[in-house]
């Protein structure tokens, strides 16, 4: 995603931030988040992109919120701390000014990450909302799933009305229905073995809540 928004027209390096393997710990993506609170006015565009292991939370943690994604310095007691909570992420986004936020999250049960519905967002998510899904990256594409469908609809294939943008929601209905497709053929027969027992899940299919006015622009497309 970096790679291919640091070459479109409407986004600048400067204002991207890239955090991978051990700098993408809480604090330094709370810390990213901060940065771009710096930066940003209510009139600019945000995209948040995150791709990682998630789950959904225990009866005993409903408190902290209905799912977590995961984050490089997860400890082995798998503390709820060290995850990020819907209700954490939507409590740092709210410090921004802007009211064109997309969020982007590919990782399991992210449709469960319900605090982040708000006014002037775009949430689209590659995972389950009321079943395991399991998001993960296909052999053939050597990619996430839900991640390659967006790109290639970045690339403009999902400018469904050819007004030469590629919206938040039209890159969802374009990746949506593909990584359905693949999903079924490439994690078929649905069965994981995690540990010493097998985990039995779903395809894939994506949520977008949508809670902004009209389209979400995202990525302005070359002219011929």
């Amino acid at each position: 995603m970096y790679d291919f928004l640091v070459n479109c027209s409407n986004w600048k390096e400067e204002n991207i931030k890239l955090l991978l393997d051990k700098n993408a710990t809480k604090d330094k993506i709370h810390d990213a988040i901060n940065w771009l609170d710096d930066k940003e006015d209510e009139n600019d565009v945000i995209l948040i992109f995150y791709t990682s292991h998630g789950w959904k939370t225990k009866l005993t943690e409903k408190k902290y919120g209905h799912a977590v994604i995961f984050t490089y310095n997860v400890t082995e007691e798998n503390k709820i701390e060290d995850k990020i909570t819907d209700k954490e992420f939507d409590a740092w986004v709210d410090e921004l000014e802007s009211e064109n936020i997309a969020i982007i999250l590919e990782s399991c049960y992210s449709g469960k990450m319900l605090s982040l519905r708000q006014k002037g967002r775009v949430l689209l998510a590659a995972g389950g909302k009321n079943f395991f899904c399991g998001v993960d990256d296909s052999d053939f594409l050597k990619f996430g799933i839900f991640s390659h469908y967006i790109i290639e609809g970045f690339s403009g294939v999902a400018d469904l009305n050819n007004d030469g943008w590629v919206a938040a929601e039209e890159v969802f209905r374009y990746a949506r229905l593909h990584t359905v497709y693949t999903s079924i053929w490439e994690q078929f027969p649905f069965v994981q073995k995690y540990g010493d027992r097998l985990i039995f899940w779903s395809f894939q299919v994506p949520h977008m809540y949508d809670w902004y006015r009209g389209s979400l622009p995202l990525v302005q497309l070359p002219e011929d």
